[in-house]
């Protein structure tokens, strides 16, 4: 296949486990199993076209672990300019089950989500696929564990983008910015290779980031798995190869409806840099304080911060609280990259999510998956600020055909604040409704982040899914 680079997304697999979502039909005999994290999961991909693009022409071919094709041939599809297309695997007919690597080409620019659900036990989460402009030869990873506070083991699913066969180092930094360990490991082109944290050496406890390189291009994800109390979770998110100044959290929570938040910050720059967290109140973007490092974090290494009294300090965000958050690398050059933990705690759901590059940032933004009631599955939408001045915006829900379905206006939402909708509220969606949304804003940038969830929060199992919004 002649794959057009800038155009190419790469769903880095542990096999169906890069792929995805909840199992809206019966799963049958169709499962795909994994094998790092517990559980057989099924898939799906949804595959994004941007507004003003013509209609795309979208292929996905599936890799072996070896780097040999999984199908004689891609499974092909079209999407409209605005419209989203899903693609659930286990309803592909010719793909045995197994653990696969995706290659999605595209001859207009789109983007994709990977979305990943198990039965047994009950776990769920989803990530953005990286492009072929995204991939490189030196990846960050802001967060690994080993059985950290006897709950939480992490695994590193990386896959080579590259045209020939890649060797990958992976090093494992502590929080003093020590490398404890070390593994290296062969990777076909095109295929991916799971690295699980609990079959290393990492000392019982470990809490710390990755630096993966490599001498091909590849892109990487990491995969964290909750287990305790006879309940399971796992959440999911993107390795960068770049970060930035500046990076934005749209979702920041102290005990909000029982959900928290953890932030983990990782330098990617070449010197050590010291780091500030501005919290922001979500409805109005008031400034409700900052954290700041005590010592500056060492190139390749993350620090964590709390949304929430752990039992040692009051959080700087109240709780019962949903906030934003915007972290900045106070010293010259700094750059860093950060993720956002989320967790639920009474059922346990756990989701991660990477927090967006102030380079990222603009005046629009393409969501691949809305719903409401859809099999059960209901979103909520928040969109941040992130400008210096006040923005306001629209937001069109648009069906698959990418005709828009209902229309919200925002006037004057203040800079670092957040507007966030809970979609089954939206009378103007019809009940059932599966689809995207495209959000404008006058006056500034933005970003913005979609929370997936099954029922309203009493579901058993870990039902919580988490993915960015496209900047365009």
């Amino acid at each position: 296949m002649l794959l057009n680079l800038g155009r190419v997304l790469h769903i880095a697999a542990a096999g169906a486990l890069v792929l995805g979502l909840g199992a809206f039909n019966q799963i049958g005999a169709e499962a795909r199993q994994a094998q790092a994290v517990p559980g057989t999961f099924v898939s799906e991909i949804v595959v994004s076209n941007k507004p003003g693009n013509p209609a795309a022409t979208v292929s996905l071919t599936f890799m072996k672990s070896d780097g040999s094709l999984a199908m004689a041939a891609a499974q092909t599809f079209t999407v409209q300019s605005g419209a989203s297309v899903a693609t659930y695997v286990p309803n592909i007919a010719g793909l045995a089950d197994g653990r696969y690597s995706v290659v999605v080409d595209s001859d207009q620019d789109v983007s994709a989500i990977a979305n990943l659900t198990s039965l047994g036990p009950v776990t769920s989460t989803a990530y953005n696929g990286i492009s072929s402009n995204d991939s490189g030869t030196k990846f960050y990873i802001p967060q690994t564990f080993k059985n950290y506070v006897n709950t939480y083991t992490s695994s590193l699913v990386v896959q080579n983008a590259g045209s020939a066969g890649a060797t990958v180092r992976i090093g494992y930094l502590n929080q003093a910015g020590t490398e404890i360990t070390n593994e290296t490991r062969a990777i076909a082109s095109g295929a991916s290779s799971t690295f699980d944290q609990g079959s290393t050496s990492l000392p019982d406890g470990y809490i710390g980031s990755a630096v993966v390189t490599s001498d091909q291009p590849v892109a990487a994800i990491f995969l964290v798995s909750f287990a305790s109390g006879g309940k399971n979770a796992l959440s999911s998110g993107r390795g960068l190869k770049a970060g930035s100044g500046v990076v934005f959290l749209p979702s920041i929570f102290d005990d909000y409806h029982n959900f928290r938040t953890s932030v983990l910050v990782q330098n990617v720059g070449a010197t050590a840099t010291n780091v500030t967290v501005e919290y922001y109140d979500a409805r109005n973007g008031v400034k409700l304080g900052e954290e700041r490092t005590t010592s500056a974090i060492a190139p390749g290494t993350s620090r964590q911060f709390l949304q929430f009294d752990p039992g040692s300090r009051p959080a700087v965000v109240p709780v019962g609280l949903s906030a934003a958050a915007v972290v900045r690398a106070t010293d010259a050059g700094g750059s860093v990259v950060a993720v956002g933990n989320i967790t639920e705690k009474v059922q346990q759901y756990l989701e991660a999510y990477n927090g967006f590059p102030d380079t990222a940032a603009t005046t629009k933004a393409t969501c691949a998956t809305i719903m409401k009631n859809y099999h059960g599955y209901n979103t909520s939408l928040s969109v941040q600020n992130a400008d210096s001045a006040a923005v306001s915006l629209q937001i069109n829900y648009t069906n698959a055909d990418g005709s828009v379905a209902a229309t919200d206006d925002v006037g004057s939402l203040a800079p670092g604040a957040v507007f966030s909708t809970y979609n089954p509220n939206k009378a103007a969606l019809p009940n059932g409704f599966k689809g995207g949304a495209i959000v404008t804003a006058t006056g500034g940038k933005i970003v913005a982040l979609v929370n997936e969830q099954l029922g309203a929060g009493d579901q058993p199992g870990d039902v919580l899914f988490t993915y960015a919004c496209s900047n365009v």
